[in-house]
């Protein structure tokens, strides 16, 4: 990349939010609601290559509604308390902002909640589109919710776009789209997802992100 993307897209939790350990606390309360043993750490994170509404028939056949209701519920009434931004995030949606880039969030997270939590923060002022999951005709790792929010914001999919995620949920969504990987890798620097994927731009997280896309030189890759 020479310059700055013409949009950039961000994936949810994990990417601006830490809302990890909620969801996993939301999943286990279903799991033990309906007298399953609880998921691993480990078990949580390779189930949650899917949303919800994909995994949960999966998972709990007939009980499936009922299953995705006890999930909304627990979320309901517990999302917006656990909810924080993670480090970076807020300057680099400010920076793309007042640089004028197009921004949009989609995410495997269930649109009422997504919309909520966004508003929560004061974020909406930021993004074009928000789509979440169930409204794409098949949600991530497919491409079509990013195809989808950047349709929603009047732009195409294309090398132009840069799509900012976590997971390779995220890689491959910005891959079947046809757009652009900034990965996130956290704590874990040799990620095997770089090597697997070769994305872009990599950077531990929002913060090296912002330094990586503003640099003057603005390298294609930066991993610290």
């Amino acid at each position: 990349m020479t310059s700055l993307p013409e949009a950039v897209f961000f994936d949810w939790d994990g990417t601006l939010v830490e809302s990890l350990k909620f969801i996993f606390s939301a999943h286990n309360h279903v799991r033990m609601h309906f007298g399953f043993p609880e998921w691993t750490f480990d078990e949580y994170k390779d189930n949650m290559k899917y949303s919800s509404v994909e995994l949960y028939p999966k998972v709990y056949g007939a009980n499936s509604a009922a299953a995705m209701d006890v999930l909304a519920k627990f979320m309901e009434s517990n999302h917006l308390q656990n909810l924080v931004t993670m480090d970076g995030a807020d300057a680099l949606l400010d920076a793309l902002h007042q640089a004028n880039v197009p921004m949009g969030v989609v995410s495997n997270k269930r649109q009422a909640f997504l919309v909520r939590e966004v508003t929560h923060l004061g974020w909406d002022k930021y993004f074009k589109a928000i789509v979440g999951a169930g409204v794409a005709a098949r949600d991530k790792p497919e491409g079509d919710p990013l195809v989808l929010a950047l349709s929603n914001a009047g732009l195409k999919p294309g090398p132009h776009v840069l799509y900012v995620g976590d997971t390779e949920t995220d890689l491959l969504c910005a891959g079947a789209a046809g757009c652009k990987t900034a990965f996130l890798y956290h704590s874990q620097p040799n990620n095997p997802l770089i090597q697997k994927h070769n994305p872009e731009m990599v950077a531990k997280n929002c913060e090296e992100l912002a330094v990586a896309l503003f640099l003057p030189a603005n390298q294609h890759k930066l991993i610290l």
